[in-house]
């Protein structure tokens, strides 16, 4: 069993062992094995916050080298891989940012820590080569000897890369950390954090303008891209309006021999394009001139591919393509991915390549290479192979045994293709002690077909080498698995490295005859080098997962093998982490060898049957296709429509009734090719006829669509009168007489009315058009913004009618809440936040996200909480434009909360917003919360039992906050000594004056080396820090900077001193660049100053202590706080990097002061007059306006020449901006601040600080800036 614990001082017993296997609740209401559920919370240009909530984890013990370890999983993609540091398991997730800017991170909330003890995690191994033994658990020693928590954050960004469309950054949250030393986990099973996107300097930024997603990227995005969907609203207004595009870059040679193939991909969806060597004087051995050429298409086309394939092998003979080479872990190794590295000082692709690796020459029947490769590929794809069906849903995973994460993986692809694929039969022939399996097991279950072939262990160009068998080159050209094509994904060393002879790969595709049945490969993944066993591991399950999504997970279904690879990589990305430079090698090894657009078959082909006109027009048309399954009659969803020729390419997906409906415009009589693939559809492949009618009148272009009264705004808006215009062409050969349209809608849209339906068009000539007068239509008020109008247009000649459709969106005011602050001034505890007890003043800021002005906007709250009254209910926002916001500044609501109410508390309320004398009614309501007595930094802490409280010099709101004056006394103050080879080490000191601390008074001082000092006499150490009060053998404690200083010996330096200061009446000890025990190099430098209770009182009598810091290197294994004599009462500020939620970082320059003084708010005097002579006195006026956007003047006075500085915080004491800092003559100044900071971004709305520091002079006030 598992000790736990809250963070604070207890005594450990470990009563049992940790069990072999088990789960460790962290919430407690979770069950086992539940995995973390991580929400976007909000996303939008400024940053996006995220929530995990972690149930728990399971924990695994094994032995090595004799060393019980115990293995964490919470159920998160993330693993730390830095060697020697502990194997923390966490979440992971990979954001699209903004194309330039930087990231950082701030956690929001975190639940209360719980402990688990006596708990060894692994250290991170040394990444080893597949054939090679596994490397040792080597720990960091300086690590592992640490009580530091890691890792030292909660959360962390890596460096942002450019991948094609989004620029992305991968975000590592842990929920889970560890202290080494003390063997702890630190969990929390709920963690909030904001990602900030800030403008300024970018790594990596993205310089390329929006172009249509592709369907295949669009899958990948779907799947890794956490905030993908929300990114497609804001930057491509929801449309994935691309289509794939292939280009191949070959040989003139080649060309001819390709044509079919490059002809069938055309047809079926994937746009070709192809281009010759000689086109861009390419040639066997420079690969930068085809780099080049396709940089130059990805800058500069509109539609840019998203696939590349290359015809031609590596090698001497005349026909083949060149490579480029990339050294890495000790190796030399082609580097496909070079090709398609695009954008970015980074390793992502932006395209997916494959390579024909053939060359020009013939197999031993005499026919050519690549005719044999293009006829099994297309008959692959075009004509499946369906008098046997049962291998489609057959496959055979293979694995050796050096390491155990082999066939555990092969078992996890197994179990894929079987759960989620539907797969009738997965053979799983993995090496093991007895040789179970041989070569003639998998040669047997390849030829009675499988069509999928998964290997994980050694191997080498030539094939697999593992402990039972070899399976090489020789085995792959004897196999007769007649049409039964097997899509292969080799992951392990080698395999694919075409450039040492005809490897393995390549072997697979080759091989077959243009007569005979097709036999080998239709598409090969591999790498082209040694690969490293775990990042393997995640590349193989990457394909597995994209290949085969989850039922009802709504997953995208990646089927084709480029597709397939990148899902691999990407997945080991996540896990691994951008900054791994194992991740790049393995980004640059792993190829595909063949078609990476090519459809894989997963499923049992079906015959289609495809309903389509047989006939059009030269001209404008919509042509709907409809898809059923020939056997069932049901209607077949997704299925990819392509419609091509003629100066004609569109494709479309199916819906969930079978139908697309394309929208072409055939310039010329022909024919059009529809072809329909995808999923399991058998490719249906027919024509349509276009010619040219003898009357054929169709819209000609989009028609115009506008408003006629309302806002003139030129959007249809709710209770406008609108008008649509329609120019209609003749694209017949004869004149169409007659010609009249009418504009209907269906008799389901009851808020839309039709005004004038018909149009007279009269006649149009052939090849000539007309602009109609407009029709009318009335949009009902209370039509919801947002609607779509589904419009028929019927046209009618003399002879003939054609019918078409247009949707048209209704658009308007579109509002939301988006933040609030809280008035609460005349209450005791002025803190800008609702409290138990206090009737508040609350603005609201509301933004309109709509195309249309809301006018007159009122904002009324409710609520059914039992803790909440509300006084005023209503605001007036008045009229908010569009892209602009506004705040009831001047209507506030008036909320009381119960003085029962719970603190931390997150009260429910139901927010209407409307507009009032407006166009149109527009109504809103949402549900919003408004926290209770959420603490944060910008408070004090405490008080605890006894009355003591905490202020920082960062806390701006208060009186009682501290100014940082340090005063050193290393010149003038008494050595305390260490004693030579001790590291630890207490003296007893008198005090000058008597000190009383938590009601008892004291003359004497225990002062330690190791960072605290304790009220009484005695020589006690403690080295080890714990969380106060704690229950030991030292009492009266002030942790100033508590942890294990000094080295044993003279090395490290550092002096401890005191000193008396009879005039200021105040006693100061300071620790002078004193080294940590663990680390000599960072060295801190602290006081405590001690000030004479009878010249600085309190309402208790109790002394104040003053902490100051004026270096700060390591703090994130100490502790601050003070405790009671009784040990049960104190404050612990900080604890091993755990900070109370009111306390600010220690930094350099940060004092923070023990105090029994109450809370006050900082004064703000509104009515100070001018004095415009020579001031007096120092004074710093209150800002005009206030509040303010987007500028505020501060005024100031100094009676005499003083070195003036004066600075902006924010409501946590961070500092914003310096408005001046120098030295000024006597009088009045004023300076003006425009809302931001020193490297020139605008800050958000909010509470913030100026504060004039004038020689002795310290003054600071409050201001708001409202956006």
């Amino acid at each position: 069993m598992i000790n736990i614990r809250s963070l604070g001082c207890v005594v450990i017993i470990l009563l049992h062992s940790i069990s072999f296997a088990q789960w460790i609740s962290v919430d407690k209401y979770s069950i086992a094995d539940s995995p973390p559920v991580v929400q976007l919370i909000s996303d939008d240009a400024s940053g996006a916050i995220i929530k995990v909530d972690l149930p728990g984890f399971r924990i695994n013990e094994f032995t090595s080298d004799g060393k019980i370890y115990h293995e964490i999983n919470c159920g998160g993609e993330g693993i730390i891989s830095d060697v020697g540091f502990p194997e923390i398991s966490h979440i992971t997730k990979i954001l699209a940012i903004p194309n330039d800017g930087s990231v950082n991170i701030e956690v929001i909330e975190t639940s209360p820590v719980q402990v688990f003890e006596g708990i060894n995690i692994p250290p991170a191994r040394e990444s080893w080569r597949e054939v090679q033994p596994e490397t040792p658990y080597t720990e960091n020693a300086l690590t592992y000897a640490s009580e530091d928590v890691y890792p030292s954050t909660y959360a962390k960004a890596d460096d942002p890369v450019v991948f094609r469309d989004f620029r992305i950054a991968r975000i590592s949250i842990f929920p889970i950390r560890y202290s080494p030393a003390k063997h702890e986990i630190q969990a929390v099973s709920s963690i909030t954090i904001k990602i900030n996107y800030t403008p300024g300097m970018s790594i990596n930024p993205k310089t390329t303008p929006n172009r249509p997603i592709a369907p295949s990227f669009a899958k990948l995005y779907r799947k890794y891209i956490f905030n993908y969907e929300e990114m497609l609203q804001r930057r491509y207004n929801g449309m994935e309006n691309g289509h794939d595009i292939m280009l191949c870059i070959m040989p003139d040679m080649y060309i001819e021999e390709f044509q079919p193939y490059a002809e069938w991909k055309h047809k079926s969806g994937t746009e070709i394009f192809i281009t010759k060597f000689s086109e861009i004087g390419a040639n066997q051995s420079n690969a930068d001139i085809i780099k080049n050429y396709i940089l130059n298409v990805y800058t500069t086309w509109e539609n840019i591919p998203d696939y590349i394939l290359l015809i031609g092998d590596y090698g001497s003979p005349v026909g083949n393509a060149p490579v480029k080479y990339w050294t890495g872990d000790g190796w030399t190794f082609v580097n496909e991915d070079y090709f398609v590295e695009l954008e970015g000082n980074d390793y992502f692709p932006e395209m997916m390549i494959g390579r024909f690796t053939n060359y020009n020459g013939t197999n031993g029947g005499g026919e050519q290479i690549l005719q044999v490769m293009v006829n099994k590929f297309l008959k692959y794809e075009k004509y499946p192979y369906t008098t046997e069906t049962a291998w489609y849903k057959k496959a055979t995973v293979c694995s050796n045994n050096n390491y155990s994460s082999q066939v555990t993986t092969k078992r996890f692809t197994a179990d894929r293709m079987r759960l989620y694929g539907g797969f009738t039969s997965v053979d799983t022939m993995m090496s093991n002690s007895q040789c179970t399996y041989d070569v003639n097991d998998i040669v047997s279950a390849l030829n009675n077909g499988r069509s999928f072939l998964n290997y994980r262990g050694e191997g080498w160009d030539d094939g697999w080498h593992t402990n039972c068998y070899y399976f090489g080159t020789s085995h792959v050209n004897s196999l007769n698995n007649s049409n039964k094509l097997t899509f292969v994904t080799n992951i392990g060393c080698g395999a694919a490295m075409f450039d040492a002879g005809n490897c393995f790969g390549e072997a697979w595709l080759e091989m077959g005859s243009l007569t005979g049945p097709l036999r080998g490969g239709c598409a090969f993944i591999g790498p082209t080098s040694n690969t490293h066993t775990a990042y393997n591991n995640a590349i193989d399950k990457g394909i597995y997962t994209g290949m085969f999504p989850q039922p009802g997970t709504f997953e995208p279904n990646l089927e084709s093998p480029g597709e397939a690879l990148l899902a691999g990589k990407l997945l080991m990305y996540e896990r691994f982490g951008g900054g791994d430079s194992y991740v790049q090698y393995h980004y640059k090894i792993y190829c595909v060898l063949g078609d990476p657009s090519m459809h894989i078959w997963k499923d049992i082909p079906n015959q289609v049957t495809v309903t389509h006109p047989n006939e059009i027009f030269v001209g404008y048309n919509q042509v709907q296709i409809t898809v059923k399954n020939t056997s069932s009659g049901l209607p077949v969803g997704s299925a990819r429509v392509c419609i091509s020729g003629n100066g004609v390419y569109e494709t479309a997906i199916t819906d969930g009734l079978g139908i697309a409906t394309l929208d072409i415009t055939p310039n010329t009589a022909g024919t059009l090719n529809v072809v329909v693939t995808g999923g399991n559809v058998i490719p249906s492949e027919d024509t349509i006829n276009v010619s040219l009618g003898a009357e054929n009148v169709t819209p000609y272009g989009n028609p115009v669509v506008t408003d006629l009264d309302g806002n003139d705004d030129g959007l249809i808006n709710p209770n406008e009168n609108c008008s649509i215009t329609y120019t209609l062409k003749n694209w017949g050969s004869i004149i169409s007489n007659n010609v009249y349209a009418v504009l209907s809608i269906p008799d389901s849209i009851t808020n839309v009315e039709m005004v004038v339906d018909s149009i007279v068009f009269g006649n149009i000539a052939p090849n000539d058009s007309i602009t109609g007068a407009p029709f009318q239509f009335f949009i009902e008020p209370e039509c919801p913004v947002g609607s779509i109008i589904p419009f028929k247009l019927h046209i009618v000649s003399t002879t003939t009618s054609w019918d078409y459709n247009y949707n048209a969106v209704v658009h308007g005011c579109n509002l939301d809440f988006n933040e609030f602050f809280v008035d609460d001034a005349g209450n005791v505890l002025q803190n800008y936040r609702m409290d138990p007890g206090e009737t508040v003043k609350v603005r609201f800021k509301i933004l309109n996200i709509g195309d249309d002005i809301a006018p007159d906007v009122k904002g009324t709250i409710s609520t059914n909480d039992p803790y909440m009254t509300i006084v005023d209910s209503i605001a007036i926002f008045g009229t908010i434009l569009p892209d602009s916001n506004s705040i009831n500044e001047s209507d506030t609501y008036t909320i009381t909360v119960s003085q029962n109410c719970p603190v931390q508390y997150n009260a429910a309320f139901s927010l209407k917003l409307e507009t009032q004398n407006g166009l149109y009614p527009y109504i809103l309501t949402e549900p919003i919360t408004l926290p209770v007595s959420m603490p944060t930094a910008s408070d004090p802490t405490g008080p605890d039992g006894y009355g003591y409280y905490a202020y920082s010099s960062h806390d701006m709101l208060w009186e009682q906050r501290p100014e940082f004056n340090w005063v050193e006394i290393k010149t003038i103050g008494t050595v305390i000594p260490k004693p030579g080879g001790l590291s630890d080490f207490t003296q007893t000191v008198n005090l000058p004056f008597n000190f009383k601390y938590y009601g008892n008074d004291f003359s004497q001082l225990r002062v330690s080396g190791d960072g605290w000092i304790a009220f009484g006499s005695g020589t006690q150490t403690k080295s080890l820090n714990y969380s106060l009060p704690c229950l030991d053998t030292i009492n009266n404690m002030v942790a100033v900077f508590w942890d294990d200083f000094f080295s044993n010996g003279p090395q490290g330096g550092g002096r401890l001193y005191y000193y008396s200061d009879p005039v200021n009446h105040r006693f100061i000890v300071e620790w002078d660049t004193v080294p940590h025990y663990t680390d000599l190099e960072d060295k801190e430098t602290f006081q405590i100053i001690l000030l004479d209770p009878s010249y600085y009182p309190t309402p208790t009598g109790d002394g104040e202590l003053l902490l100051q810091y004026n270096v700060v290197k390591e703090p994130g294994s100490c502790t601050v706080g003070i405790e009671n004599n009784n040990e049960d009462i104190g404050i612990s500020y900080l604890y091993n990097e755990y900070y109370d939620a009111t306390a600010n970082e220690l930094v350099n320059g940060i004092a923070i002061k023990f105090t029994t003084k109450s809370p006050t708010i900082v004064s703000v005097d509104d009515d100070e007059e001018i004095n415009h002579l020579i001031p007096t006195a120092y004074s710093l006026d209150q800002n005009f306006p206030n509040p303010f956007n987007p500028e505020t003047r501060i005024s100031y006075s100094i009676p005499e020449q003083s070195n003036v500085k004066i600075s902006i915080y924010d409501i946590n004491g961070t500092l914003i901006n310096i408005l001046h800092e120098g030295i000024q003559s006597a009088g009045r100044y004023e300076v003006v601040w425009n809302g931001e900071s020193s490297s020139g971004y605008k800050v958000g709305s909010g509470v913030y600080f100026y504060r004039m520091q004038a020689n002795s002079f310290v003054q600071t006030k409050k201001m708001i800036l409202l956006k």
